[in-house]
């Protein structure tokens, strides 16, 4: 069986494309795509983008890109994909779980499973804050002889100077020589 790099290079080249069109159609490195090539994956930055890369690459080359993406998992992927509760995800598959009535969450995140602290203090104590700001900047600002709302501080009067009139010609401007 041929290489995850083979299958995406034989493709192309049964395109009749080269690697430098692949990468104008794709918007993909030249680079990153003979790294693909080659199958070696290390100069691509991580995980996530490889996976996008074959899936974009693969459908521009008409090729079903999941055995793509699950040969990449199997082969390169570090110990394989786990989740936070140390559940292996299958490959193809992501992290994602349904927490119930249609919402998502990532596996261990639900606001059940945070840590007891975060719920009891954190959250109370920001709450707390947040409704003190908002209180003071609405309560700020009903003076109109404060700057911005800002008390002590006078506000400026503006002034606007009237442009002087171009249409003048240079005999009736005060100051200019005829």
């Amino acid at each position: 069986m041929d290489s995850l790099g083979d299958q995406l290079k034989a493709a192309r080249e049964a395109r009749g494309a080269t690697l430098s069109q692949a990468a104008a159609a794709t918007r993909i490195k030249v680079q990153s795509l003979e790294a693909m090539e080659l199958n070696d994956f290390s100069q691509i930055a991580a995980a996530t983008y490889a996976r996008g890369f074959i899936k974009i690459y693969a459908e521009y080359l008409e090729l079903e890109p999941a055995p793509l993406i699950d040969e990449y998992m199997r082969l390169h992927s570090p110990d394989g994909q786990r989740l936070a509760t140390g559940e292996e995800v299958a490959p193809g598959q992501s992290g994602l779980r349904v927490a119930g009535e249609g919402a998502l969450s990532v596996a261990g995140s639900s606001p059940a499973a945070w840590p007891p602290w975060l719920t009891r203090i954190v959250l109370p104590v920001a709450a707390i804050v947040l409704a003190v700001v908002v209180t003071a900047r609405l309560a700020g600002g009903s003076d109109p002889d404060t700057a911005g709302g800002i008390p002590g501080k006078p506000a400026k009067p503006i002034y606007i100077a009237e442009p002087p009139d171009p249409y003048l010609s240079a005999g009736e401007r005060p100051g200019l020589l005829p």
